[in-house]
This record gives C-alpha cells, structure tokens and sequence, in this order.
C-alpha cells in the first residue's frame, strides 16, 4: 500500500479483510490464528497491545479498508 514492495502486518491485516468472504464466525478464528504469534492457543497481553496499536494505525491511515 505504501509502495516500499514489501506488506508489513497493517498492510497484511487490510488485505486480509478486504479479501475475505469468509463467515464472521471464520474470518475471527484465521485472525485468531494470526494473532497468536506465539502458537500456544492463547493471545499474551503484548500480542494485544501490537494488535491494538496496529488496529488504531491501521484505521487512521488506510480509511479504505473501513
């Protein structure tokens, strides 16, 4: 998006939603699945905080993806 050639984890988390037709029940469990970087079934609280922070950047810059 921001034309560097590479997708960062903002760039990957628009995509990712803009393309899906999956359920909401789905789209939840693959973010879920992306989410826990640490594949141990379970999202630490710095995972979230990344999330969070991600999320906010996300949504002030790429409006296009709302």
């Amino acid at each position: 998006m921001n034309g560097d050639q590479y997708v960062d984890f903002k760039e990957f988390l628009c995509v990712l939603y803009t393309l899906s037709n999956d359920s909401p029940k789905a789209k939840l469990q693959l973010l879920f699945r992306v989410f826990d970087i640490y594949q141990n079934g379970v999202i630490l609280p710095e995972e979230v905080k990344k999330i969070v922070k991600d999320f906010f950047h996300l949504l002030g810059k790429h409006k296009s993806c709302e």
